[in-house]
């Protein structure tokens, strides 16, 4: 079953496989091969237990000099990378965007694939505090927590998704933790002017369309998608 699932992923990669880096002469071998080794690669993955590997401190190297700098974003993901844009947009304005992580590759960008990168460098790999209410069937009830390491984030990985959080969750920051000014209505205008909504209809007044972080919807299933669907099914 595992190959055929490979095999019908495989397939609608071939029709795409010249926006992989493949080049003029991109083959289906070398796409193939690409998106099996990253497959067994994430098979065989281990998640760390800690950030050790990342700390690499040489308490005798003499550390550069690289400016000042009027604002200092760490993570490079969805919400630090507009807003960097934002705050470059002052031209006399200084910014230091930080990132632990490195660039996407092209098995990124096969969105149907996006699991297996929770087991690889682009995913922290954390799990959550032992849960009295959820993830009961994992070890100590910990839920395994992905989240995206690596320029532009989570978005690495999650497949493409966007979502904003429940609107409640944004009053109660604001109304019960004491954070003026973070109430979901309070915060809309700024979720408005961060999004370039492609998709069609769109409600105005919830979605904005100047912004520089694209967002669309999924209006239809693909023919190759609903045939791998029917025989995932049949299998």
């Amino acid at each position: 079953m595992k190959m055929l699932s490979y095999l019908l992923v495989a397939i609608p990669l071939f029709m795409v496989q010249k926006g992989f880096g493949l080049g003029e002469n991109g083959n289906i071998e070398e796409l193939s091969a690409m998106v099996e080794s990253h497959i067994v690669a994430a098979e065989n993955y281990v998640l760390p237990k800690d950030n050790a590997k990342l700390i690499k401190v040489d308490p005798y190297k003499i550390v550069g000099y690289y400016g000042t700098f009027d604002f200092i974003i760490i993570g490079a993901g969805t919400s630090g990378s507009v807003i960097a844009n934002r705050l470059s947009e002052i031209g006399n304005w200084t910014v230091l965007l930080l990132e632990a992580g490195g660039h996407a590759d092209d098995f990124s960008k096969i969105l149907g694939l996006s699991s297996y990168l929770s087991y690889s460098d682009f995913n922290w790999g954390y799990n959550s505090t032992e849960q009295q209410n959820a993830c009961l069937g994992r070890i100590n009830q910990q839920c395994f927590l992905t989240q995206g390491r690596g320029l532009g984030g989570s978005t690495i990985l999650n497949g493409a998704f966007y979502a904003r959080g429940h609107p409640e969750d944004y009053n109660r920051w604001e109304s019960v933790y004491g954070n003026p000014g973070w109430s979901y209505d309070k915060l809309l205008p700024y979720f408005k002017k961060s999004e370039h909504a492609v998709f069609y209809p769109r409600d105005k007044k919830f979605h904005g369309v100047y912004g520089p972080f694209t967002i669309s919807q999924v209006n239809s299933t693909p023919g190759l998608v609903r045939i791998k669907i029917n025989e995932m099914k049949v299998v």
